[in-house]
């Protein structure tokens, strides 16, 4: 796991802190900005570990919690809902 350049100090201690664990980290990728933090991942054909989510869950939590952030207002999560920075479903038909 690796921090882009520029990362806040905060941000780059909770990746420190992280053991390796390919398994667990392999694939992930985390986006943040004024939209929220957006964890996403391949979905691999055969999983390894179960419950992946709640790892990425756990650990923008922890990035969330070492950067002081806000929590975001309520929004209405439907059909019509878009993933912010251009992740989610919408970005495998671009």
């Amino acid at each position: 796991m690796r921090a882009e350049p520029g990362a806040p100090e905060a941000l780059l201690a909770v990746v420190q802190s992280l053991g390796p664990s390919p398994d667990v980290w392999d694939g992930l990728r985390v986006v943040g900005g004024s939209e929220g933090l957006v964890a996403t991942r391949p979905v691999p054909r055969r999983v390894r570990v179960q419950f992946q989510w709640l790892y990425d869950l756990w650990l923008v939590e922890r990035i969330a919690d070492s950067l002081n952030a806000p929590a975001l207002e309520p929004a209405r999560l439907g059909r019509s809902y878009v993933v912010p920075y251009g992740l989610g479903k919408a970005a495998k038909t671009q």
